[in-house]
């Protein structure tokens, strides 16, 4: 307890608290708690209700935080909403037959699925920020979606070869799927969420297209290739990202859980009950918790192993030569080394800021083929971490060849 002489020093910490707050800059979870809208930390702490007004016949729910956890958008009885984190200072009802939103990274655009007054079925809109109608787009085969980093839609749609739902990057009137990021010939895709950075995006992969919900699975964003399953869940659904790239949260049921991009199907935890549609927003702090499966101590140590000078990343992986440009399609393979006397954990492989290659554990140690690499000249970087020790990076730049 503060007593009366630390009075100043309270109201001091009051004032910030109250800035941070207003501010959106840190890192807060929204989701739908029986009929309103709540939030809580990423860590478990600071669970508060944002609205208290919500009935059954006049509820919130789809909250869709922007990147930075300034802007939300939300529903209320079909009706759009647009305003800040605390559900104050709102535009709207921008449309009064939203089923769905999710409010683009930048807080520029909203994407809603309306249902329709001449046709049945649900359709995909889009609305600016200002209220405007952008886009009045296509029917949809599963009432989900995303955002691309390119800010293009990600929307489930139907492979006629496999008879399952893949995602797609489509065009902006939602009529034509431009690029599929990611397939599975056994399972249907949807709930598509691209990590901040750009490198991935996780879907709930499901067995019926019917289903409500599947495993949690993260795909290479760039080459489209699936790369690890992080839950055991039947009935895991709307997936949400941290700003930076490492954590997840989603559903299960009524509650909602987190897990880590290292994590393994069963290391998912309970973050609270009773909560549904989860969205993430705002920055990750210096100070916020990790959680981890590979360490055993939360305590940091000047201890830590270094890696000795004699290893490089080229130690475990030969990055091929650059003497000559690539043909294309342009395409390169990172072969494996099996390097002696360190256990390799985790391999990264990025050009700029998108991350194409993010494996660890056995998938660490093999042969990396990267495909639909940039059709210009583009420098990638490898990023090794051998078991215990500290990541070490190697760099090099490639051209690809003219058009004939």
């Amino acid at each position: 307890m503060v007593h009366a002489r630390g009075s100043l020093l309270t109201a001091f910490l009051a004032l910030v608290f109250g800035l941070a707050m207003s501010s959106g800059a840190g890192a807060v979870i929204v989701y739908e708690c029986n009929n309103n809208l709540c939030r809580i930390n990423p860590d478990g702490s600071g669970q508060a209700q944002i609205t208290t007004d919500g009935s059954p016949t006049n509820d919130y729910h789809w909250p869709s935080l922007s990147r930075d956890g300034k802007r939300m958008a939300w529903i209320r009885h079909g009706g759009l909403y647009l305003g800040d984190v605390n559900a104050k200072n709102a535009t709207g009802p921008i449309t009064g037959l939203a089923t769905y939103a999710v409010i683009r990274p930048d807080g520029q655009q909203i994407a809603v699925i309306e249902n329709g007054v001449i046709f049945t079925g649900q359709y995909v809109f889009v609305y600016n920020a200002d209220g405007s109608l952008a886009v009045n787009g296509a029917g949809l085969v599963d009432p989900s979606f995303g955002w691309s980093p390119e800010k293009r839609l990600l929307i489930p749609w139907t492979n006629e070869a496999s008879s399952k739902v893949d995602i797609c990057s489509v065009s902006t009137d939602t009529t034509t799927c431009l690029t599929r990021v990611a397939s599975d010939p056994a399972r249907n895709l949807a709930d598509p969420s691209v990590s901040p950075d750009g490198g991935l995006v996780a879907v709930s992969s499901k067995v019926n297209a019917t289903d409500v919900g599947g495993l949690v699975r993260v795909y290479s964003y760039v080459l489209h290739d699936l790369l690890r399953t992080l839950t055991t869940g039947f009935q895991d659904t709307n997936i949400a990202w941290s700003s930076d790239s490492k954590r997840l949260v989603f559903q299960r049921g009524l509650s909602l859980y987190t897990t880590t991009l290292d994590g393994v199907p069963g290391s998912e935890k309970l973050l609270v009950t009773g909560g549904q549609s989860p969205s993430w927003g705002g920055e990750e702090s210096a100070t916020t918790t990790t959680i981890t499966t590979t360490t055993t101590s939360t305590t940091p140590t000047t201890t830590t192993p270094v890696v000795t000078p004699s290893f490089k990343a080229t130690s475990a992986f030969r990055l091929p030569a650059n003497l000559r440009c690539l043909k294309r399609p342009a395409k390169l393979t990172l072969t494996y080394l099996k390097p002696g006397g360190v256990t390799i954990d985790r391999v990264e492989v990025l050009i700029g800021s998108r991350r194409l290659v993010n494996r660890s554990g056995a998938a660490a140690r093999r042969t990396v083929t990267l495909k639909r690499l940039p059709s210009k000249t583009f420098t990638l970087k490898l990023r090794v971490t051998p078991k215990g020790q500290k990541a070490v990076s190697a760099s090099r730049t490639y051209r690809v060849c003219a058009r004939r």
